[in-house]
């Protein structure tokens, strides 16, 4: 079980999962363009998320959880990803 605390970690995990999301994949204000001179702002967000994720995973909630609720969360909540058309070569 997660305390109140567990779960701010998470949430703070997840919302920055989020902003990557938008950021990686062309969804924010940008009209579905990736501008490169935005970069800096990408990775900037890329490790907030990990050092959220990293703080949500070493707390003693996070400990406590069985494997199969770790996974679902990983999914849900903390799956960041690029589309393939936003992937440079």
């Amino acid at each position: 079980m997660l305390s109140g605390y567990d779960l701010s970690l998470l949430h703070n995990a997840a919302f920055h999962s989020t902003l990557c999301n938008i950021a990686f994949n062309g969804l924010g204000g940008c009209a579905g363009q990736i501008k490169p001179e935005r970069e800096a702002h990408r990775i900037n967000l890329e490790q907030r998320y990990m050092v959220a994720r990293h703080k949500c995973f070493v707390s003693a909630g996070w400990d406590a959880l069985p494997e199969f609720t770790k996974e679902s969360i990983r999914k849900i909540f903390l799956n960041v990803f690029v589309t393939d058309d936003n992937l440079v070569w």
